[in-house]
């Protein structure tokens, strides 16, 4: 492992030398370094706090040009935290004037940015999740961004910081990549995973060469972490726990006729009784001989990309010793991007029959996007039904 000290300039030479000489004069940064000091108990779950009232005010869409470029720079910011806060661990911090004024603040900046960015990828992955399918990778989630609150404090290693980083730099590459190619698939998910490899790994190299590692086994571990994590990724991308990121169904349900019209798609549905104002859809479905089930979805996809999307028709057996879905018909078609209210589309099925339905909206790969279940009942024969419309524009 190579190991050697970094030589500092002069502070002459340094060209932040007299930015962080008047930041140190400045009265106001000398009170909020006393402040932070005072409750520096307290700061880490701050700027935990911060990092993700952050995201709620300012997260917009996920293709968003400004969203992902915050996004970008909190990784580079979090990634030169990291360095300072690694540094500072091992004393090796170069005598700088300005490394010397925001190094005390380092292990907090980690917080804020990881933080902030696993705030920001559960609320785009839970826009994009079905839960029933991406329950587990939401909660890994949430756990992490739970967790971060303990990240700060050096009693944590070096290889678990480090591995965080890598998982929040596949992250914002799964959904990234795809806006940008304007195509979605796993071999297109794994380069997102090995570019993560590439510059985490150059940023872990470039730390060992600056003597922060202890040992080689130490360099090891982190290597360990990160495969491990690449691996566990891809695993639960096969299995569908990860949501579809940067797709999310905007919205899905069952109707009794859809309708295109110049000023959008005309849904129709049976009135529903007083006590259920609220409905707008047709569930449960009473059907006659001859009625068809419609179900609408639309779907946000980035502007860039086209890609295809199947309705799934599944209809539970009656036999309760295997009370199984069963899948009827597979219905796809193209979603075309750039629409903030989605993309819509709607498919039809024939021979409905009695008992519990559900249509999932998944991608070509078989990743869910969505699930709605509804029940198809026989109307009564002397009922007289009546149907409302609504505009999805």
């Amino acid at each position: 492992m190579a190991c050697f000290r970094m030589n500092a300039p002069s502070s002459a030479a340094w060209p932040w030398a007299k930015w962080a000489t008047r930041l140190e004069r400045n009265r106001y940064y000398r009170w909020m370094r006393r402040l932070y000091t005072r409750y520096a108990d307290i700061a880490p779950v701050v700027f935990f706090g911060g990092g993700v009232l952050w995201d709620v005010l300012t997260l917009r869409r996920i293709d968003h040009a400004i969203d992902n470029l915050i996004l970008g720079g909190y990784l580079v910011l979090l990634g030169g935290c990291i360095v300072l806060a690694a540094l500072r661990i091992v004393h090796r911090l170069p005598a700088q004037p300005l490394l010397k004024t925001i190094e005390p603040f380092s292990i907090s900046g980690v917080q804020f940015f990881l933080g902030g960015l696993f705030s920001a990828y559960v609320v785009y992955f839970t826009r994009s999740a079905s839960l029933t399918a991406s329950a587990v990778f939401l909660v890994i989630l949430v756990a992490v961004l739970v967790a971060n609150e303990f990240v700060w404090r050096e009693s944590i290693n070096l290889p678990l910081m480090l591995g965080l980083y890598f998982l929040a730099t596949f992250c914002f590459f799964t959904f990234f990549l795809p806006i940008i190619v304007g195509s979605m698939g796993h071999a297109l998910f794994v380069a997102g995973g090995l570019l993560s490899l590439a510059l985490v790994g150059g940023l872990v190299l470039l730390l060992d060469r600056w003597g922060v590692f202890a040992s080689t086994a130490q360099l090891v571990r982190v290597f360990a972490v990160m495969g491990a994590l690449f691996a566990v990724m891809n695993i639960a991308y096969v299995q569908n726990w990860i949501p579809p990121v940067p797709l999310s169904m905007q919205a899905g349900n069952v109707y009794h006729n859809v309708e295109v019209t110049p000023d959008g798609y005309e849904l129709t549905y049976e009135t529903p009784p007083w006590t259920r104002f609220w409905r707008r859809s047709s569930t449960p479905f009473t059907y006659v001989n001859g009625d068809n089930v419609y179900f609408f979805a639309a779907i946000f996809a980035p502007t860039a990309l086209q890609t295809s999307v199947v309705h799934r028709w599944q209809r539970r057996s009656s036999d309760e010793d295997d009370p199984t879905w069963r899948t009827t018909d597979r219905i796809p078609y193209t979603v075309q991007g750039g629409r903030l209210e989605g993309y819509r589309g709607y498919t039809v099925k024939s021979n409905i029959t009695p008992g519990e339905w559900r249509v999932d909206v998944e991608t070509a790969g078989g990743r869910t996007l969505g699930r709605v279940h509804f029940k198809v009942v026989a109307a009564p024969d002397d009922a007289e039904r009546t149907f409302q419309t609504r505009l999805y524009e």
